[in-house]
This record gives C-alpha cells, sequence and structure tokens, in this order.
C-alpha cells in the first residue's frame, strides 16, 4: 500500500509540473494515472477536482462536470466541486442548477466572501 501512495504522490507531483509548465494535456495525464492508484477518499476528490478544473480551461463542459460530479459522489461536502460545477453550469446557460451550486458552496464555507 505504501509503494501504492508513493507512486500515486509522484504522478500527482508530476501532474503539477506539467500544468504549471503550460502543458495541460500531459497534466490530464498524470492526474489520471495518480488517480488509478489506491488513496483516500479526500485525495480522490482532489485529483477529480484539479483534472475537471484542466477539462474546465480547455473548454471541455462534458468532462469537466463528469469529474466534478464524480468527487461529489465520494464527497457532498466538497466546497470546491460545487463551486466549479456552479461556473460548469453558467457556462452551459443552466442558471438554476449554477445557483443551487453556489448556494452549497456557500453554505459550506460561510467564510468564504469571495
Amino acid at each position: 500500500m505504501f509503494f501504492m501512495a508513493v507512486k500515486r504522490d509522484n504522478y500527482r507531483t508530476l501532474a503539477e509540473k506539467f500544468y504549471y509548465a503550460g502543458d495541460l494535456e500531459k497534466s490530464l495525464e498524470m492526474y489520471k494515472k495518480a488517480l488509478s492508484h489506491k488513496g483516500n477518499p479526500e485525495g480522490d476528490c482532489l485529483l477529480m477536482f484539479n483534472i475537471g478544473a484542466i477539462f474546465l480551461e480547455l473548454g471541455n463542459l462534458k468532462e469537466a462536470k463528469l469529474y466534478n460530479e464524480q468527487a461529489l459522489e465520494k464527497d457532498q461536502n466538497f466546497r470546491d466541486a460545487h463551486y466549479q460545477l456552479g461556473v460548469i453550469y453558467e457556462e452551459l446557460n443552466e442558471q438554476n442548477l449554477a445557483y443551487e451550486h453556489y448556494y452549497e458552496a456557500s453554505k459550506l464555507d460561510v467564510e468564504d466572501t469571495e
């Protein structure tokens, strides 16, 4: 199990390096490899959120939505996934669904005013 966690962390680190270097496709590939290794649910949610964020950045709303929904399946209280889904639904001109996710995000972090 320890070895798998190390591999997962290594792929996540590589994904971040590729992302900051501007290679979004390679970053996606590394994040997906990281996700393929066992880890804790919190880590899974964060990886899914990051994958969704890159798909959103690339304009692939369908995949962005899918990964954020998967994150929420693991943790319904993952505020950032709710917020990102709000952005996605706004882009899809589905204002009611966007509002619902923004509202859920705000309930989960009342301190967040931005």
